[in-house]
């Protein structure tokens, strides 16, 4: 059977710290920086933890909102994250009838959380990442390689 190594467990700022440990780049394009940490977040490839608060005050669990982030904000250890959220609306027909059951609008809103402590696993988050380098920075890779 084989033996399964626990996740090593980091803040999500420290990660993004850390993120030019694997590209310089990133240190100086923290844009690009950001794109990346977002997409390797929303990939689902990487364990995260942490319970935060929404906007209506409400308790949130960070996993919930994976798939769906838009945005991240750091906080010194605070992080508020941007997601977009499925909301419906009742409402009653335009020429209401006996009987006639009310309609249901679906639409989307950005909204945002904030989390104190959010915790992800840095070797999954540090993985992810080998598939965010820019081109430019996978040619250098091989050059100092070959």
């Amino acid at each position: 059977m084989p033996i399964v190594k626990p996740p090593n467990w980091g803040s999500w700022p420290e990660a993004r710290r850390q993120m030019p440990e694997i590209w310089n780049g990133w240190a100086s394009m923290s844009d690009h920086a950001d794109r990346a940490m977002l997409k390797v977040l929303r990939s689902g490839h990487v364990h995260c933890r942490g319970n935060g608060i929404d906007e209506c005050g409400n308790p949130i669990e960070i996993n919930h909102l994976l798939p769906k982030l838009q945005g991240i904000l750091f906080d010194g250890e605070t992080v508020v994250v941007r997601y977009d959220e499925r909301r419906t609306r009742l409402s009653v027909p335009f020429r209401p009838a006996p009987m006639l059951p009310l309609m249901e609008h679906h639409y989307t809103v950005e909204t945002s959380a904030r989390f104190k402590d959010l915790k992800l696993a840095l070797d999954e988050f540090r993985d992810g990442l080998r598939f965010e380098l820019p081109a430019e920075a996978m040619a250098s890779d091989l050059q100092q390689r070959g």
